[in-house]
């Protein structure tokens, strides 16, 4: 008995998840952003951008398919509150990363307006102008802003200084030195010694460090056209006193005769006139009975410059007389010439010497 059972059971089950991909750009329509544009994707990450300088803070993001307001794409933002802080602004000196690299101020090589400092060995507010300099934000210990200083040894020298005759040094750093500075400070009168004997004039002088050719440190000289005086003269006041002499020739007659005496001249150089005299010259011969006793005054003025010896004007009566200091004690003077005295007519020679 033969029994043949045969079951056949044919369970077929097909699960299929169809992806819809549109653009076939690999991204699934439910997360493309577009689906029907292969060059958009999944949704991008935005970083807030709150001083919005066009960058983001990295901390503060969010998922979407386009910017939403006040975000950006760029994350580099080191400080999302300061408009002027982002990465391409500017670095400074300000003790902030300016442009988010990780440097700040001076440790930033593009840092700009970097000051240069110099050293400055003498302590005087001026560094050395051979120094090369330091590039910082803050100023080293012993480092100044200025290189114009040209001895950093010497605290004496350098630009703020005076210039002074001292031998050749520039103190002030302007490149001359003493006589060659037009702001020299001190230099020293010098007084021309024209005669050259060691003794000057104050009619003509120089201020210098260093003596011109022919010029001395002093205005001695009581006569410097006379080498022969220098140092010697005092003032002419003072009161003289001597004798005067007188030869009278009667021209008609031709009787003569000599009048002799005393005199005294007061010599005061701040007056006007200068020089004042007064004597009495008593005759001898025929004068006697004529005339007797002659009394003579006179006046005049000597030239302004305090020589020890110069020429004198003086006048007696109406008549002037040549006269001269000799050696500053000793004042002489002559005269010739006619005068009618009562009718008669005398020529004269006469002269007079008076010293103190």
């Amino acid at each position: 008995d033969t029994d043949t059972d045969t079951d056949t059971d044919t369970d077929t089950d097909t699960d299929t998840d169809t992806v819809i991909d549109e653009d076939e750009d690999g991204v699934p329509a439910e997360e493309d952003c577009d689906d029907t544009d292969p060059e958009i994707g999944r949704e991008s990450t935005f970083y807030v951008d709150g001083d919005q300088d066009g960058y983001g803070d990295e901390d503060k993001s969010v998922e979407a398919c386009t910017a939403p307001s006040g975000t950006t794409s760029d994350s580099s933002d080191c400080d999302d509150a300061d408009g002027t802080i982002h990465p391409g602004a500017t670095e400074v000196c300000d003790g902030v990363d300016n442009d988010c690299d990780g440097d700040l101020d001076d440790k930033d090589s593009s840092a700009v307006g970097v000051p240069t400092w110099y050293e400055d060995r003498d302590e005087d507010g001026f560094g050395n102008t051979d120094d090369t300099g330091y590039r910082a934000c803050e100023a080293p210990s012993g480092y100044v802003s200025d290189n114009a200083d040209c001895d950093d040894k010497d605290p004496g020298v350098n630009p703020a200084e005076p210039e002074v005759c001292d031998g050749g040094i520039d103190n002030d750093c302007n490149g001359k030195a003493d006589d060659d500075d037009t702001g020299v400070t001190d230099p020293s009168t010098w007084y021309l010694d024209y005669d050259h004997d060691g003794y000057g004039t104050s009619s003509t002088t120089w201020d210098s460090c260093e003596a011109p050719s022919g010029y001395v440190d002093n205005a001695d000289d009581c006569d410097d056209e006379d080498s022969s005086i220098g140092k010697t003269c005092t003032s002419y006041d003072g009161t003289y006193t001597g004798t005067i002499d007188i030869d009278f020739t009667e021209t008609t007659t031709g009787i003569g005769d000599t009048c002799t005496g005393s005199m005294e001249v007061d010599v005061v150089e701040a007056d006007s006139p200068q020089i004042v005299g007064l004597g009495d010259c008593v005759f001898s011969g025929i004068g006697a009975a004529l005339i007797g006793t002659l009394t003579i005054s006179l006046e005049g003025d000597h030239d302004a410059d305090p020589y020890c010896s110069g020429d004198v004007d003086i006048t007696i009566g109406t008549v002037p007389w040549d006269g001269e200091f000799v050696s500053g004690t000793t004042l002489e003077a002559e005269a010739t010439g006619t005068i009618t005295y009562t009718g008669f007519t005398f020529d004269y020679a006469g002269d007079f010497s008076v010293s103190r």
